[in-house]
């Protein structure tokens, strides 16, 4: 049996998918699906669809179906973009945070609390991506801060 030169060999750690992606990977398609029902909202003229803005909207569908598209395909690009990405969010989600308003009821409190969902897996996909192993896996060659 011969070695086929044109097969490209992979290390190990470059083979196996790191711990966490694949739960970061299912969030993204629960955030897509989300995203394109509220466009089918707007697109219809519901209520609840009038209340956030198309670019908003647009622009995280099209964000995050690229997050996915290069989750699949392996891409290196990814690991930047997830981190860039992380990174802006959390910032959203800190600020919405410390926003407040002077009457606190339940529905406040469940917008503080997906908020601080939110935030938590920013950090989780910063930490993620961040290692070794994930950069290795999709190939990143390039400077990330750890």
């Amino acid at each position: 049996m011969h070695d086929d030169p044109k097969i490209t060999q992979f290390e190990s750690s470059e083979s196996i998918l790191p711990a966490g992606v694949s739960f970061i990977r299912g969030v993204y398609w629960v955030l897509v699906s989300s995203e394109f029902v509220i466009l089918l909202a707007k697109v219809l003229g519901t209520e609840s669809g009038k209340k956030i803005s198309w670019v908003e909207i647009l622009l995280g569908a099209v964000v995050n179906l690229a997050i996915l598209l290069g989750f699949y395909n392996k891409k290196s690009w990814v690991v930047p973009l997830v981190l860039i990405n992380a990174s802006w969010r959390l910032l959203y989600q800190i600020l919405q945070l410390l926003g407040g308003t002077a009457v606190i009821d339940a529905g406040i409190l469940t917008q503080k609390f997906t908020h601080l969902m939110f935030g938590i897996f920013c950090i989780y996909q910063i930490f993620v991506f961040t290692k070794r192993e994930t950069k290795a896996y999709f190939q990143w060659k390039g400077q990330t801060i750890t």
